[in-house]
């Protein structure tokens, strides 16, 4: 069996990341969990009243990637 010696901080720090990454995507899943669903009525009434939405790409999560 062959190992890999690491450093003790480093694999805090890996670890660390690991977790972060984990509950980032834990609460974006709790999130869309609480969101209410609208229908396609709702939303171009919303739409009407405010426009469509404006955002920047880095701010759009895909779903599928939750």
């Amino acid at each position: 069996m062959q190992t890999l010696k690491i450093q003790e901080e480093q694999l805090r720090v890996i670890i660390r990341e690991e977790i972060s990454e984990v509950i980032k995507k834990e609460f974006m899943k709790l999130r869309l969990m609480l969101i209410p669903e609208i229908s396609p009525e709702e939303q171009k009434e919303i739409e009407g009243l405010y426009g469509e939405p404006t955002f920047d790409e880095a701010e759009v999560v895909e779903l599928e990637d939750v």
